[in-house]
């Protein structure tokens, strides 16, 4: 295993896919041009790097979906790799072979709108998904150790790690365990009130975005709170809002008024992960303990 390589050595060959935003051919060039150092075979899908209708879709979704359930059936492949976010990958929805997914228990990596396949994989019990840096980003990882490690880690999953968290308020909760779940903010909003999202009971929430104003992450934390899930979390963490999201004064105003809104959970900030490097790495849905410090171990 190379130093600077993001991967396992278990993982031999890769299918890459564009589940939203077409991606740029100079960030495949480079991607692929990182696996074939780290001796990791791929596949394209078709699907990469076409443009679609709209300048923020790559091919249509059924193109896109075709495309990711050809992956599935390579049995030769090991890992699902998103090219990048952007949108449009709530389209692939119920396009998706599930029952074939479910049967391979491939890994899916991405973030961001990648959040979709995510939260329904999770629903659907259907694959492991690991939000992590994706194939355009494959060069930023790989020159950022503490990024390179951490995806590893998800993959592999061992050794257990720590982090620390900042309690947003006291909380009477000495401690809680529960499934971790780390999702971008606007696509889960998107997805409230749909058949896409799994059962939260017991589920810690760990939220990140990208350039929303402030009072758009407020309404969307509250769109979260009316449909409930806030009283079925274990617990809320409050991870990377970077880009045009406000001051953090700002944030911590906003994350402050809904971890008062509900004191029977613990509600913490200052997870490293998002869309700015360094970010963490996690196998989504895996099991990790917060104590009432703050320290997370994973």
């Amino acid at each position: 295993m190379k130093n600077d390589c993001p991967f396992p050595d278990n993982i031999r060959k890769i299918g890459i896919c564009t589940p939203s935003k077409r991606v740029e051919p100079e960030q495949i060039t480079a991607a692929v041009a990182l696996l074939e150092k780290w001796g990791i075979a791929y596949t394209l899908a078709p699907d990469v790097m076409t443009a679609g209708e709209e300048d923020y879709f790559a091919a249509n979704a059924e193109k896109r979906a075709a495309a990711f359930n050809a992956l599935l059936r390579d049995e030769s492949i090991d890992l699902i790799l998103c090219s990048r976010g952007g949108y449009g990958a709530a389209y692939l929805l119920p396009l998706i072979d599930w029952d074939l997914l479910k049967k391979r228990n491939l890994p899916v990596i991405g973030y961001s709108d990648v959040t979709a396949l995510h939260l329904a994989m999770l629903a659907r019990s259907a694959g492991r998904p690991v939000a992590a840096r994706m194939a355009a980003h494959l060069p930023d990882i790989a020159a950022d150790p503490f990024s390179c490690d951490s995806m590893r880690h998800a993959l592999a999953g061992t050794p257990e790690k720590t982090v620390q968290l900042s309690p947003v308020i006291p909380s009477v909760i000495s401690s809680v365990t529960g499934g971790f779940v780390p999702v971008n903010l606007t696509v889960l909003a998107s997805l409230c009130g749909s058949q896409w999202l799994p059962d939260w009971s017991g589920m810690i929430l760990a939220l990140e975005d990208i350039d929303e104003e402030p009072r758009k992450i407020d309404r969307m934390l509250l769109q979260l709170d009316l449909a409930g899930i806030f009283d079925a979390v274990a617990a809320v963490v409050f991870a990377g809002f970077s880009g045009e999201c406000g001051s953090p004064e700002e944030q911590k105003r906003i994350f402050r008024r809904f971890a008062e809104r509900h004191p029977q959970i613990p509600f913490f900030e200052g997870l490293t992960f998002g869309h700015a490097l360094p970010s963490l790495s996690f196998a989504v849905g895996k099991s990790v303990t917060i104590r009432k410090d703050g320290f997370m171990t994973y």
